[in-house]
């Protein structure tokens, strides 16, 4: 007797006619995308984290430091969250797991709810931050109240010129102090007048150094300030990123101009518009009112 034919196992695939290789394939696009979120999300991490160790909570520059790396590194989790959207979205025709894919996908909603509100508060953190440097560092140092080493320096040189009793003597006190040299013709000259040149070249050394250092601490000041405005725009523009994929976990009521499941970014908008709204339908039902009267007024003649 001729073998029984086996009976014939009917799989999705061969049923919507195609090869159960190709069903393995389509099936492995979804997963490729919830890697490499994951990794974007992870280098994400571990840049931050190892930039803000050791933790200073108090410390002006740590909290500059956090919010310049958190701005940096931003895009990265906000390409992992674009990246889990569009996993959870695409069609899973072999998947029997979708359901708790978009289980999922709600909850990175709800985490971006977090990033927004946490790009949100970097703007008075670094506004504080910012401020509490230019009032201790720059602010001291114009007013003069630290005096510099530089300035230290000049005052030693000062006071050994005005101490030593000849030319050999100030010229080695100036060798160990690291100050400048006296020319050979200017050892002949009377200590007095030596005194006086050397003085007068040690003062014009001074406020050459002194203008300087202002420019210095005023360039430092105004680039600190552009950090932190550029900072505070940029942290503006990832908070509406996150909050267009970020969903609260109670939305509101559904009501008219807003979508059955709002995220952050829509209910802004919907917030922002109520007066425009108001008008527009009070204007809508002006003439609608109009009419109705002058029928109830010719209904009554």
């Amino acid at each position: 007797m001729p073998p029984s034919p086996q009976p014939h196992q009917d799989t999705g695939a061969q049923r919507q006619g195609k090869h159960p290789a190709d069903a393995w394939v389509i099936a492995s696009q979804p997963r490729a995308l919830f890697v490499a979120a994951m990794v974007l999300v992870c280098i994400f991490a571990v840049r931050v984290v190892g930039s803000i160790l050791p933790l200073a909570l108090t410390n002006p520059a740590w909290q500059l430091r956090l919010t310049t790396v958190l701005v940096s590194n931003g895009f990265l989790a906000l390409l992992g969250i674009c990246l889990f959207h569009l996993w959870a979205v695409l069609p899973y025709e072999y998947s029997r797991t979708r359901r708790r894919w978009l289980d999922a996908e709600l909850k990175i909603r709800r985490l971006a709810v977090l990033a927004t509100f946490g790009f949100l508060m970097l703007l008075p953190l670094q506004g504080l931050a910012g401020w509490e440097l230019i009032r201790t560092n720059f602010s001291a140092a114009s007013q003069g109240s630290s005096p510099s080493l530089a300035e230290q320096r000049f005052k030693a040189m000062e006071q050994a010129i005005r101490d030593s009793a000849d030319a050999i003597s100030i010229q080695n006190r100036l060798a160990i102090l690291r100050g400048p040299a006296i020319a050979p013709q200017d050892m002949k000259r009377p200590l007095p007048q030596l005194k006086i040149m050397l003085l007068q070249a040690l003062e014009r050394a001074r406020q050459g150094v002194g203008l300087q250092s202002q420019q210095q601490a005023s360039m430092q000041r105004w680039t600190l300030i552009q950090e932190c405005v550029q900072n505070s725009l940029i942290s503006l523009a990832y908070a509406a990123g996150f909050a267009a994929f970020a969903q609260r976990p109670q939305p509101r009521r559904i009501r008219i101009g807003i979508p059955s499941n709002p995220s952050l970014l829509d209910e802004f908008l919907h917030w922002i518009q109520p007066r425009d709204r108001t008008r527009t339908s009070a204007q809508h039902k002006q003439p609608a009112q109009g009419l109705y009267r002058g029928q109830d007024s010719s209904e009554r003649q």
